[in-house]
């Protein structure tokens, strides 16, 4: 009998090629506060980008402000796109390391059972 809460691979990866840019497939898997930091990555880098196609104002100040927007919205979106990469391995570990958990925990349910 497989664990209730025993997390599907297969679903993992389907959640991550749809809306893993979200970091739902981390919520999915349990790893909420990291789903939320991918998620929060994505929206900041995106709207540092947003941010610089509305300051139209040219000027010395605004040319430093706009390059420092830039830069730092492109790293966060860099950083998220290898994140979102390296997570086509990770889940597969954090899969079977949830599997892992529920039959250790199956275990010491019926061993409490018995006893």
């Amino acid at each position: 009998m497989a664990y209730r809460d025993e997390k599907s691979m297969v679903l993992a990866y389907v959640i991550w090629f749809f809306v893993g840019h979200f970091g739902i497939h981390r919520m999915y898997l349990g790893r909420v506060k990291t789903g939320v930091l991918m998620l929060g990555l994505l929206v900041v880098g995106i709207a540092l980008l947003l941010i610089i196609g509305v300051m139209v104002d040219e000027g010395p100040l605004n040319d430093v402000v706009l390059g420092v927007l830039s830069v730092s919205g492109l790293c966060l979106l860099g950083v998220w796109i290898i994140w979102y990469v390296v997570d086509v391995v990770l889940i597969a570990v954090m899969v079977s390391k949830d599997r892992r958990n529920a039959a250790t925990y199956g275990a010491e349910r019926m061993e409490s059972v018995f006893k």
